[in-house]
């Protein structure tokens, strides 16, 4: 249903209705001052003020009374009329004490009596009476004043009445402003799609043209009141028309796009947003120390120009202060507070807490992106863990997975072996090739053992008991069963031991796998003719037990190659040896609390089993 207000006859009434109301209203406002201005400087009015002035002072003398009462009365003719043929008279007690009254002409009396007046005593004081003389063409003037103070209060509630009439008039017609009969749509007139600003700069000359007309003419007043009358009326179509307009604009959300003015502001910001851009990336790519700099000498240069000028005034001085360190202060709080924080991520993450995510949702500038790069850093880590773990998980699968594969046929070949053996072929080639099927397969063996134990040792699926072990009692019960060996290949032991025992908790299968890795390599590569060196030592809180020996063969890697699985010293040699050894060892070790290293000078090889003493 199409609403009331958008019809076309509703808005034209609405116009004519607030045209009417709006000179009504003018012409009670009017009506209303110039009854005001009649009920103040009446003859009443003037002789009540002057009693009231001198209540209880009838001693005042006749002169003062006087001088008073001309002055009233000047004001009083010069409200009523401005010529000068208004006259009067004033008497106090009978007795004339002010008159430019002389009986001639023809002249309308208005006057007011009091013909007595008590104080609170009841003591009579004054017989006051003034007469006001109006010219006889007057008459229609006073008649006017007169009937107008009369209607004084129908004035004022018409004039109420007619306010309403006249904002409910406008509010009709700025309500269906811009709807059509037939449309939904918000309707542009062809005057409000001129630019908005050029409407209201083109509404203010007209008006300042008005003004300057009306007050720059010298014709009679009738014709100033014509004037005013049809500028009143044309004003108020152009408000109207103007207020129309900002309404339609208003409504269709165009009156920002409608000024000339918009597109130059809009120009203005965003140069003035692409600056600050290019300032802020100037500063963004400022190395973090030359910020801070740069921010110093800004605070400084502000607090140079506030003691500069409230050097003279210390209460200015100290509201700025105040302010300054209100700013400065929460700043250095929070940069603080930062600071803390990702040094709390930086050694959780040292400490292995690679899970642990910085929050850098209140954080800002160089500390937000330095603990977004945290974060990323305990990222990456997580993902090469993960990543190292899957690969340790599918290399020990891989190795479980082949080694069985391979163990399973390789029983059958050493049974087979074993049994031609037993055969005594009486060939000589046939028993040499024997020898040489049954001692590689048996290092076939011994190799996927070694393979399967290294891959264990690594990922930690061995089990491990942890028990008190005497390492003198373990070191020389392992040296025992090698002494033969290592006389046979002419290296000579020699073993430092403490006399009293050391204790340490280790599980002791593995540690004397650990040692006798330690001293096979020993046997297999050190150079004949040399002396091996076993040593027991302690101090305090650790045991150490050290190998040194000389390699027969050119050392020429590190010690860290040295440990990795399928390395060798010499990476040309063939003979027996898979390169898993060391790594065993280290793997070992580690899984029961101890610390596996190598020292490699020259040709001198040194490895060293760390544990922890028990106490």
């Amino acid at each position: 249903m199409r609403k009331f207000s958008h019809k076309l006859s509703v808005k034209t009434a609405s116009v004519l209705v607030s045209i009417l109301s709006l000179v009504l209203i003018i012409s009670f406002i009017l009506g209303m001052s110039i009854a005001s201005q009649s009920n103040s400087n009446s003859p009443e009015s003037i002789t009540t003020a002057f009693i009231e002035n001198y209540l209880g002072s009838s001693d005042e003398l006749y002169n003062e009374c006087n001088t008073i009462l001309q002055h009233h009365l000047n004001d009083t003719l010069n409200v009523y009329n401005n010529s000068s043929d208004n006259l009067y008279t004033i008497s106090l007690f009978d007795r004339v004490i002010a008159s430019t009254y002389n009986g001639e002409g023809d002249y309308l009396a208005y006057s007011t009596t009091i013909s007595s007046f008590s104080n609170v005593s009841g003591r009579y004081i004054y017989d006051f009476n003034v007469t006001v003389y109006y010219p006889s063409n007057s008459f229609f003037n006073l008649e006017l004043v007169n009937r107008l103070s009369n209607l004084y209060y129908t004035l004022f509630i018409s004039l109420i009445i007619f306010s309403i009439i006249f904002v409910a008039s406008l509010a009709i017609l700025l309500n269906g402003a811009g709807h059509r009969d037939d449309s939904k749509t918000i309707t542009l007139r062809t005057i409000d799609k001129l630019p908005f600003d050029i409407h209201t700069i083109a509404l203010a000359l007209i008006a300042i043209l008005q003004f300057s007309l009306y007050f720059n003419n010298f014709q009679s007043d009738t014709y100033r009141f014509f004037n005013c009358c049809s500028f009143f009326l044309i004003d108020y179509l152009l408000i109207l028309n103007y207020l129309v307009s900002f309404t339609n604009l208003l409504k269709a959300k165009e009156l920002i796009k409608r000024c000339i003015i918009y597109p130059i502001i809009l120009g203005i910001g965003r140069f003035i947003k692409k600056f600050i851009m290019i300032i802020a990336k100037v500063i963004s790519q400022l190395p973090f120390v030359w910020k801070t700099v740069l921010a110093l000498i800004t605070w400084s240069l502000i607090e140079l120009f506030i003691i500069h000028n409230t050097q003279n005034n210390l209460n200015n001085f100290i509201l700025y202060w105040s302010i300054s360190k209100a700013v400065i202060i929460p700043f250095v709080i929070a940069v603080s507070l930062m600071l803390r924080k990702i040094q709390k991520s930086g050694k959780k993450i040292a400490d292995g807490e690679i899970e642990y995510r910085l929050d850098t949702k209140h954080m800002f500038g160089d500390f937000k992106e330095f603990g977004e790069t945290l974060n990323g850093i305990s990222e990456g880590m997580g993902r090469a863990v993960e990543d190292k773990l899957k690969s340790e998980r599918f290399k020990t699968e891989l190795i479980t997975n082949v080694s069985h594969d391979i163990k399973t046929p390789l029983t059958s070949i050493i049974n087979y072996v074993d049994l031609i053996k037993k055969e005594k072929p009486e060939n000589e080639s046939v028993k040499q090739y024997v020898d040489v099927l049954d001692r590689q397969s048996s290092r076939l063996k011994k190799l996927i053992e070694d393979l399967i134990e290294a891959s264990k040792a690594s990922t930690g699926n061995l089990k491990v008991t942890l028990v008190p072990c005497d390492l003198n009692v373990l070191l020389t019960q392992i040296i025992g069963e090698y002494e033969d060996s290592m006389r046979a290949r002419a290296l000579e032991l020699v073993v430092d031991c403490p006399d009293h025992a050391t204790m340490i908790s280790a599980d002791s299968r593995h540690l004397w796998r650990v040692i006798d890795n330690l001293i096979n390599n020993i046997r297999k590569y050190a150079m004949e003719g040399t002396r091996v060196y076993i040593t027991l030592t302690a101090d305090e809180t650790k045991a150490y037990i050290i190998f040194k020996n000389i390699s027969k063969s050119p050392l020429n890697i590190t010690s860290d190659e040295l440990m990795e699985r399928f390395t060798r010293g010499d990476s040309s040699r063939n003979t027996e040896g898979s390169g898993l050894g060391l790594s065993i060892a280290k793997s070992l070790t580690e899984i029961q609390n101890g610390i596996f290293s190598l020292d490699i000078d020259g040709d001198l090889f040194k490895a060293t089993l760390t544990f922890d003493l028990l106490k």
